[in-house]
């Protein structure tokens, strides 16, 4: 199922915008097409859009391998570390109306964190969780989060983590340390982290759909169930819920038309709900991400810095400003790319483990800043091993 459209205009898209937006639109039109013929593959929601709104969706696959319900605009997805922008977005408002310092320590609101150079403990502020500039390794005790660990007891079993560098000299990617945002926020508002971010955030920007933890994905029929394995193990499995224990890090389920509001939002569609300045500043680089330049083929070719903002990561694409953030929990994947001084962006989201989706972004960033094309999915790949086991079988 495709369906392109331009919600302010009602008219083809080639006709409301430039020939950049258009020529991309169709040319990842063809690739998605071309990629539901992977085996690995299930369901797959996708949007582009402008601060105006949609120009483009594409739905495909059902929501649970070998089932009739496809994949529509409602369907739920786990977004995994997408929560962290929306922590990072009521952290902003909060501080923009001085009901909280980003300058303030953590620990005047978690008490029980503590690091083990314990004079680096009182240096940790509010803006270094969420630019991940703590000083620990990268993903720390994600592994006790794995083993059902409780968040706070894995806090409290920092101070035995060997810190990498001093706070706020180094990027160091965290997803229970992050997620102390959760605390700091409660401590100021009196209310739970959740509904602070449902009131301020989802419901102002029209996102009905978008909620935390298991209950709220599973509430009807209509979510997309995850699948992990390849080809013939390929199988969808119960929910890990794991994660939901951390709100502020991978908390949030959402949509597709509530991702593409997301999206408009942070291209400054709703500057009611997201100002200019609160934008500028999760967006503005605050630690560099050398890694980044190195994950995969696209970033090796196309990236030529990183840095972490609040919540976002910044690149620079060919030349080209990009915010960025992916997402993974098992049997979910998900991506949002923004070129804020194009005005245009783009999401997607799956459920299942295949690696093709995460060149998804790079095939229409390339496309829109005509760039020459490379098959970042290996498609050609897909179709090529395709055709090879159609002969053999014959």
């Amino acid at each position: 199922m495709v369906t392109v459209f331009c919600l302010a205009l009602l008219i083809p898209c080639g006709v409301a915008r430039g020939a950049g937006l258009d020529q991309a639109v169709q040319h990842l039109d063809h690739q998605l097409a071309r990629l539901q013929r992977d085996p690995n593959m299930v369901g797959l929601s996708v949007c582009a859009g402008t601060s105006s709104g949609i120009v483009y969706q594409r739905f495909q696959g059902p929501r649970q391998r070998g089932s009739r319900q496809l994949v529509d605009a409602d369907t739920r997805f786990r977004v995994a570390s997408l929560s962290k922008g929306f922590a990072a977005t009521l952290a902003l408002m909060l501080s923009g109306e001085q009901a909280v310092r980003l300058t303030e320590p953590v620990t005047r609101h978690v008490d029980y964190f503590q690091l083990k150079q314990p004079d680096q403990s009182a240096r940790v502020q509010l803006q270094h969780l969420l630019s991940h500039q703590v000083g620990l390794p990268h993903y720390a005790y994600d592994k006790l989060l794995e083993a059902n660990w409780s968040p706070e007891n894995i806090i409290r079993r920092l101070d035995r983590v060997d810190m990498t560098c001093p706070v706020g000299t180094c990027y160091g990617y965290q997803n229970t340390a992050y997620n102390m945002m959760t605390h700091v926020i409660e401590s100021v508002t009196g209310e739970s982290f959740e509904r602070q971010v449902e009131n301020r955030v989802f419901r102002p920007m029209g996102m009905s759909g978008t909620g935390f933890g298991k209950d709220h994905l599973v509430q009807d029929d209509n979510w997309a169930r995850p699948h992990i394995g390849r080809y013939h193990r390929l199988r969808p499995v119960d929910v890990k819920t794991n994660y939901y224990q951390l709100p502020a890090s991978a908390g949030v389920n959402a949509s597709a038309d509530d991702m593409c509001r997301w999206l408009a939002g942070q291209l400054g569609g709703r500057p009611e709900v997201l100002s200019q300045e609160l934008l500028a500043l999760s967006r503005a680089p605050r630690v560099e991400t050398r890694r980044e330049l190195y994950r995969g083929r696209w970033r090796r070719a196309r990236v030529k810095s990183a840095h972490y903002g609040m919540g976002w990561r910044v690149y620079d694409y060919a030349g080209e400003p990009m915010v960025f953030h992916a997402g993974s929990v098992q049997g979910y994947g998900a991506t949002i790319a923004l070129l804020p001084e194009r005005d245009v962006g783009l999401m997607a989201l799956w459920n299942s483990e295949t690696s093709r989706p995460w060149a998804i972004v790079p095939t229409f960033v390339d496309a829109y800043l005509g760039l020459k094309p490379v098959d970042w999915m290996k498609l050609d790949e897909l179709e090529a091993a395709a055709g090879t086991s159609r002969h053999t079988g014959d």
